[in-house]
């Protein structure tokens, strides 16, 4: 009769003693690990091909499962009979701290006054969105004017369906009557642009095949393109033409995005031409060598805004290759994740935009449309 009393206890108190110490020890390894290869990723940066898929680790989701460790290391000590993990769990809440104290940085609760204040008059907004999709992009066009955007940029509307309805009510940003052939509206090499900006120029360049290992992969032919606009604002912005390079960079992962960006610097480093600007009647004609109209400088122009699809998040030291030492709208005036991938969670912000030395953003943020795989990036800009 005793015997049968103590056998009960003999699995609890093992599970007590070995197993629940050895879950605490494990819960707080784990956390541990998943800090350091963010750590890693995050000095290394995405420098190297191997280093930036540890930099792609979601600072928000690290710092949920850092925290769920801890608490789940100090639950399982507790109920232990042997304190497991005690050792490793100072270790894994200063990580845990450390990786919280990036995430507040990163999301720039210092902008919040930005956020919330009215749009300003001087104040001219760009609307990019990266539509990409096929399907259920119903009501697109709607979603882009609720935006009130002076100047809308829509990029890889993949389906006839959807593209003339979208365009169509993307005209209506333009003025109903433009003067002298002005022309406010672009179509063209997957992107779309209206506004009631008249569109002086535009060029495009495509990128250099950069080495991927998925050799069916859509970048294996489609190997990225950087299109420059030149609009002319009426001073509202710049004195001359303000322009804006919209970047769609290849999403293949085995890719190295220093690489892809070195292969973006040099393409717009190398443009000669030809460009377009609108004839006497609204159509766009060639302009470039051997056209009659001279030879074109090598180069784009330099560029005001940058935005666009880069295919990496936010805080890539390699995408400084490719847009130089202009700022982040998000660090300007951002504030919270500004994630734009995957829409319905956005853990990664790789819509991004980068302003030079003649304006800055006073707004920025991003509109979850309901439909495509992206978010829509809407920008505030002033005269600097």
């Amino acid at each position: 009769m005793g015997m049968s009393e103590t056998r009960p206890k003999k699995p609890i108190a093992w599970i007590r003693r070995r197993g629940l110490s050895v879950l605490a020890r494990v819960s707080a390894l784990c956390g541990i690990a998943l800090v350091l290869a963010w750590g890693v990723g995050r000095w290394f940066n995405d420098d190297h091909l191997w280093s930036q898929m540890l930099f792609w680790i979601p600072t928000i989701v690290v710092v949920v499962l850092a925290w769920i460790a801890l608490l789940f290391s100090a639950v399982y000590s507790k109920l232990s009979l042997r304190m497991g993990g005690v050792k490793l769990r100072p270790f894994l809440l200063v990580g845990a701290l450390v990786v919280t104290g990036w995430l507040i940085a990163e999301w720039r609760p210092m902008n919040i006054l930005n956020a919330i204040a009215p749009r300003s008059e001087r104040s001219v907004r760009v609307a990019y969105w990266n539509l990409s999709v096929e399907r259920r992009a119903v009501g697109a066009g709607g979603v882009v004017l609720d935006q009130e955007p002076d100047i809308a940029i829509v990029a890889n509307i993949r389906s006839n369906e959807h593209r003339e309805p979208l365009l169509k009510a993307m005209r209506t940003l333009a003025p109903s009557q433009s003067e002298g052939g002005a022309v406010h509206v672009l179509q063209r090499n997957a992107v779309s642009v209206s506004g009631r900006f008249p569109i002086r120029r535009w060029g495009v360049t495509t990128l250099e095949r950069v080495t991927t290992r998925l050799v069916d992969w859509r970048s294996e032919w489609d190997t990225g393109r950087i299109t420059f606009i030149e609009f002319d604002t009426g001073g509202e912005l710049v004195d001359d033409v303000f322009v804006v390079w919209v970047v769609d960079l290849p999403s293949d992962p085995t890719m190295s995005r220093a690489g892809v960006m070195r292969a973006g610097a040099n393409a717009v480093a190398a443009w000669q031409g030809p460009a377009f600007v609108p004839d006497e009647i609204g159509r766009w004609a060639r302009q470039g060598a051997g056209d009659g109209a001279g030879a074109l400088v090598a180069g784009f122009p330099e560029a005001d805004l940058i935005i666009g699809d880069f295919n990496t998040p936010r805080g890539s030291r390699s995408v400084r290759e490719l847009v130089g030492e202009r700022r982040s709208t998000h660090a300007q005036a951002g504030v919270g994740s500004g994630g734009t991938w995957v829409r319905r969670a956005a853990l990664w912000a790789i819509d991004q935009a980068f302003t030079g030395e003649r304006v800055r953003a006073t707004r920025s943020r991003t509109i979850n449309p309901g439909m495509s795989e992206h978010r829509m990036l809407v920008v505030d800009l002033e005269r600097r």
